[in-house]
């Protein structure tokens, strides 16, 4: 289908992990299905919060898991731990990546202007009208901002929400119809204060991508139609006077866009706004957690642990970037107490090489930019190891700029050794020194991929910088596999250090990076928090986490509403988690101990007998899918329908017991499945008996002296069809469209009126076969003229054709439905 290579531009320049068989590996300390537990603990959240609190330590699972949505309360529960998991937000089922939304303001209902049916959220904790239960978000500030849609059409791109257009950031933004159609999509904000003037910050387009054009502003009851110019894309924001001061809603709707360079994915790429400005401040989101757990503290509440996790994607991701750049977290409180607070830090691998050299040293060279991730940063090409390399971003080599930090000797030539395999290559650099700058054609590499090159004298003087520029290429252009767009691979250099006068340099990898207790990344209630952590370069190269604490010792928080703020944007690292364990109250995860001696004595398919020792009572857990058909006896009888318990399995309270104790557990859907299966058959059985009735039974004859012939239509039959015919046209005008509708009664009508000659014309099958065969020939002509991508859109090509499609099979349905009700009636009785 295509000409060019398919490349997934997500893992471009990461290592292939070879394929292997099969292998298998040990589970140290199993955990048997069918168990006991003792230690409970509710967790306020949901599965991701699971997750979260397992990564933090709180949970291993050996501990009974109840969410709080199952009505339990704290004072039934050993430990509490509350997570800013179960968001309120969109999810689709179209692909298996980006596929939630962003985190919306609780309850029913969807977060945007025009709801789409591909947001098919699941609410299996029954939490979906009840904000209480849900993590949500909450737009603090004088303007609120929501949208027709965000991102692309079909994927969640929740960075690409409406606020981040009025949060005062200018590295965020509302973005709209990437991949898609952006006309018509709307940004509404809505203040309480007065307003006359916007001020519009669109967002740059990269070379030969699209603009927006025109777009239509309504306020205060009025709309206008302003032309975007060159001052609402080059920094300086493009003023629209509001027509009247409007107090309440405004509504930028885009009526146009440019068109771009259709050669470059640029030209498909989202369009929208990095701020719209209005004078009276940023808009923050905060995400607040569930609540419905956080209200039931009081001044004895048992231990109490807070897990907050920023939502993050992988720095290398070509698509994405983090929906939260910064972890923003409201915590209401119903009763206070004083918090052990604990972060988990890593090193933020979309820091700059600047910033990553400030943190470990001076490694030889720092890049203006490079592949995402610290993999293919710049000092790789100074490292010594020419399996390592420096790599540009896909579609952005020429210019790239890698800085040599100092020089042995001068240079009078420069080895470069290019890296192996799919990459663009580097045919001209320009070479910059305290002495000026000198353009070096780069001669094709040879089999190792180095190529020398003479440099003029005196241009690079020993001990100094020098900066090396990309300035030409042979581009590799290969297809991205997501929409089959062209790309240019990156380039890249793999080693300078075969050059005289340049040095490997390399951080260690068992070098300890520190930072004391005067770095404040965290803020509660607007006061900066000291914390302390150490690791080694290796660890922080790897994405390892890292565990800070803080240096003050416990939080004290009172009764009410506080904010927790992550502070450590542009220090090189990043906050992925806190957590806020009640002093002196947080408990280690569960042991085995907490494990009631269970043993199964006869199991099957559909049934467990257990029996076990439960002296204070515990809970039985059955570790297949949660389903109220399990059932469950003891010797007291019944214990009634399975608790959720585990994030998804079944469990029964077991009251204390004295000795040995059996319950069976039995899956009682099976004879409903079997009763159902049964009456399948027997229907199926029946129609068979049908068929041979019809086929054995005498019919009524048509035959004539002639041989075989077909009655005319009485004049009672005819009423009949042309009834039938009008009211199923009328059906198909209110389910397909009107012009639908009209077609069908105008075909039935022409075949209704040939029923009065001896041969009738069948005028809606002929019609209707025919617009199949126009439909089926139009999509191969579309199929082989516009090579559609087959990704969930690949069908809007084709949407123009529904119409007639719908309407073929309106006429085929509707000329079956009268030929055989007017013959059935037209027939002479057997007898006759």
């Amino acid at each position: 289908m295509f000409e060019r290579p398919l490349v997934d531009a997500d893992v471009v320049g990461t290592a292939t992990i070879p394929s292997t068989s099969v292998s298998l590996f040990d589970v140290e300390d199993p955990i048997a299905i069918t168990r006991a537990k003792t230690d409970v603990v509710i967790v306020s959240g949901s599965g991701d919060g699971l997750i979260d609190a397992a990564a933090a330590g709180l949970i291993d699972g050996y501990e009974l898991i109840r969410y709080s949505t199952g009505g339990d309360t704290i004072s039934g529960s050993d430990r509490v731990i509350v997570t800013d998991s179960n968001r309120d937000r969109a999810h689709h089922w179209r692909s298996s990546q980006d596929v939630v939304g962003h985190t919306e303001p609780g309850g029913a209902g969807a977060d945007v202007l025009v709801a789409t049916a591909a947001d098919q959220r699941l609410d299996p904790l029954g939490t979906a009208t009840d904000s209480t239960a849900q993590t949500i978000a909450v737009q603090r500030g004088p303007m609120t901002a929501i949208a027709s849609s965000y991102g692309e059409p079909f994927a969640y791109r929740p960075e690409a929400r409406a606020v981040m257009a009025i949060d005062g950031d200018a590295a965020t933004a509302w973005s709209v119809g990437d991949h898609g159609d952006p006309v018509g999509a709307t940004l509404r904000l809505a203040t309480d204060e007065l307003l006359n003037t916007l001020i519009l910050h669109q967002l740059p387009a990269s070379p030969g991508g699209r603009q927006i054009s025109t777009i239509d502003v309504s306020a205060g009851g009025s709309t206008q139609s302003v032309d975007l110019t060159s001052a609402s894309i080059d920094g300086s924001g493009q003023a629209v006077m509001l027509d009247t001061a409007p107090n309440g809603i405004i509504d930028i709707v885009i009526t146009a866009v440019t068109r771009g360079d259709p050669a470059r994915a640029a030209s498909r790429a989202g369009v929208g706004f990095v701020e719209v400005d209005t004078g009276l401040g940023a808009t923050t989101e905060f995400i607040r957690p569930p609540v419905d757990t956080l209200q039931q503290l009081s001044a004895s509440h048992g231990p109490l642990d807070i897990v907050f996790t920023r939502e993050r994607v992988a720095a290398t991701s070509f698509w994405r970037t983090d929906p939260e750049p910064v972890l923003r977290r409201l915590l209401p409180l119903s009763s206070g107490d004083s918090f052990d607070v604990d972060m988990t830090v890593r090193l933020d691998e979309r820091a700059t090489d600047t910033q990553l050299a400030a943190i470990l040293g001076d490694e030889g060279a720092v890049a203006d930019r490079r592949l995402p991730g610290v993999t293919h940063r710049g000092s790789a090409a100074v490292d010594g190891d020419p399996a390592t390399a420096w790599l540009t971003p896909i579609d952005e080599s020429v210019g790239a700029t890698l800085t040599v930090t100092s020089t042995s000797e001068p240079l009078t030539a420069l080895d470069l050794i290019q890296p192996s395999g799919a990459w663009s290559t580097i045919s001209q650099i320009v070479i910059t020194g305290p002495k000026g700058a000198a353009t070096i054609e780069v001669p094709a590499p040879d089999s190792d991929g180095r190529s020398s090159m003479p440099l003029p004298a005196g241009l690079v003087p020993a001990g100094e910088p020098f900066s090396l520029t990309i300035s030409q290429i042979q581009p590799l252009a290969v297809a991205e596999r997501r929409y089959g767009d062209t790309i240019t691979m990156p380039a890249g250099i793999s080693e300078l250090t075969g050059t005289a006068g340049i040095t490997p340099t390399a951080a260690a990898s068992g070098q300890l990076v520190s930072r004391a207790c005067g770095s404040a990344f965290l803020a509660v209630d607007d006061v900066p928090l000291p914390v302390e952590f150490s690791a080694t370069a290796g660890d922080l190269l790897a994405g390892q986490p890292i565990s800070a604490t803080s240096c003050t010792g416990p939080v004290a928080l009172e009764p009410g509403e506080h904010t927790i703020v992550d502070q450590a944007a542009g220090t090189g690292f990043t906050i992925d988690r806190v957590v806020l364990s009640a002093t002196g109250q947080r408990s280690p995860a569960a042991s085995p101990e907490h494990v009631a001696n269970v043993e199964v004595t006869d199991q099957s398919a559909r049934h467990r007998t257990v029996e076990l020792d439960c002296p204070a009572g515990c809970w039985l857990v059955f570790g297949m899918g949660h389903n109220t058909a399990w059932s469950a006896a003891g010797p007291s009888g019944d214990l009634g329908e399975p608790a959720l318990v585990d994030g998804g399995f079944n469990g029964w309270w077991i009251e204390p017991t004295t000795g040995r104790h059996t319950v069976t557990v039995t899956w009682t859907a099976q004879r409903l499945v079997t009763t159902g299966i049964a009456i399948s058959l027997l229907a199926i059985l029946a129609c068979c008996a049908l068929l041979i009735a019809a086929r054995v039974r005498p019919g009524a004859t048509t035959e004539g002296p002639d041989g075989p012939f077909r009655p005319r239509a009485t004049a009672a039959s005819r009423f009949g069809a042309w009834g039938r015919l009008i009211l199923f046209a009328g059906v198909v005008a209110v389910a397909v469209a009107p012009l639908s509708g009209a077609v069908v009664l105008a075909a039935g009508l022409g075949e209704l009126l040939t029923r009065r000659w001896y041969r009738p014309i069948p005028v809606m099958a002929i019609s209707g076969l025919a617009a199949v065969m126009y439909v089926a020939v139009s999509v191969a002509v579309i199929e082989r003229r516009e090579t559609p991508f087959p990704n969930a859109g690949w069908t809007t090509v084709f949407v123009h054709l529904n119409g007639l499609a719908l309407t073929a099979v309106a006429l085929v349905a509707a000329s079956t439905l009268l030929v055989a009700t007017t013959s059935r009636s037209s027939l002479p009785k057997s007898g006759q």
